[in-house]
């Protein structure tokens, strides 16, 4: 979303450590090698419901009103979006 969107920059810094604190639990990105397909489609559950939710294609060149959105409702996803 943030790289469609000139107001917010991805946290990759926050993306990181909740990586390396999912693995330490057994469930970050070290644990899925072998469920390829389970991510796969959990990625498009997640896709289809962020296009109902907000009425856009994850692909629009502008998703700003659906980060705004995001960030308001203070999301999961919203949590990952820093403000420029």
């Amino acid at each position: 979303m943030a790289q469609n969107c000139v107001r917010y920059n991805y946290d990759a810094p926050l993306d990181l450590l909740l990586n390396e604190k999912r693995n330490e639990v057994g469930r970050g990105s070290l644990s899925q090698s072998g469920l390829g397909t389970q991510i796969e489609l959990e990625l498009d559950v997640s896709r289809r419901s962020f296009i109902a939710k907000h009425g856009v294609d994850t692909t629009a060149p502008d998703l700003c009103q659906a980060a705004d959105a995001e960030a308001l409702e203070g999301s999961a996803l919203g949590a990952m979006l820093v403000p420029v």
